[in-house]
């Protein structure tokens, strides 16, 4: 059986997310589902990781983080064809480097911070799989 864990990330405003992902992150969207006049579900794709977002619901105990109060419960990692490219066009849209990219433990990666309050790990492997595991 193979196991994967999807992130399921909760905004204030989840069709601008969607707009953001798609644009900044290069995200394909799909499966979006409309609930009680937000979007209660969105599908994501970068780079063959999925993730799923949706708007607020307060009733349901769902809530957003709050971008500036200076904490993030969990960071996502994201591997991506040119980490370069990905982190600027992530920050000029609006995302905060929170680490800038280095190169270490077999991949050059950044820190950011979406305009959502999330935190993201980009990067690219400098070396393949199989080199790393012959180390």
């Amino acid at each position: 059986m193979v196991q994967a864990i999807t992130p399921y990330l909760c905004v204030h405003d989840a069709l601008g997310a969607v707009d953001w992902y798609r644009q900044h992150f290069g995200a394909s969207v799909d499966n979006v589902i409309e609930w009680e006049g937000r979007i209660g579900h969105a599908e994501c794709e970068v780079a063959g990781a999925v993730f799923y977002l949706s708007d607020e619901a307060p009733a349901l105990g769902v809530r957003a983080p709050r971008p500036g109060d200076g904490g993030v419960t969990q960071s996502n990692v994201l591997l991506v064809a040119d980490v370069d490219t990905f982190v600027a066009r992530a920050v000029a849209g609006g995302a905060t480097l929170e680490r800038p990219i280095t190169e270490g433990h077999g991949r050059r990666s950044a820190w950011i911070l979406d305009p959502f309050g999330h935190r993201w790990n980009a990067g690219t492997p400098v070396r393949s799989a199989e080199q790393i595991a012959d180390r």
